[in-house]
């Protein structure tokens, strides 16, 4: 287990791995705790997208026009810094910070440039 980031509130998105290597993604943010039930593929890159918008932070995973997960957020203001990856046994890359909350449509954008169903499609065909 480990968490891919923790905002300056304390809230926190944090993954786990089964014995196949399949990844599972939480999400915590004060008293309020929540699963995912997409097993990620071990091994592959993944698009995720953690957004934050009056009291509610959701994620988005792959794409996917509906969040994953989402829970009631209370950001405080704080000076303790956004952290990215503590405890974590991969690889996080082209990290991106808006201060706005990212529409749907630019949200699927960045998806749609990151080609990760291409990437995909590639990996499969070797």
């Amino acid at each position: 287990m480990g968490t891919l980031v923790t905002l300056p509130s304390g809230a926190a998105l944090n993954y786990s791995q089964d014995e196949t290597g399949a990844s599972m993604l939480s999400l915590a943010s004060g008293q309020e705790s929540t699963s995912g039930t997409t097993r990620l593929v071990g091994g592959r890159w993944h698009f995720a997208a953690l957004t934050t918008q009056d009291d509610k932070l959701a994620l988005y995973v792959d794409g996917d026009k509906y969040p994953e997960l989402s829970v009631q957020h209370a950001p405080a203001p704080t000076t303790t810094p956004l952290q990215f990856g503590g405890g974590l046994e991969g690889k996080l890359d082209e990290i991106a910070v808006f201060d706005w909350a990212l529409t749907t449509e630019e949200r699927l954008s960045l998806w749609d440039t990151a080609k990760m169903t291409e990437a995909w499609a590639k990996e499969d065909a070797l």
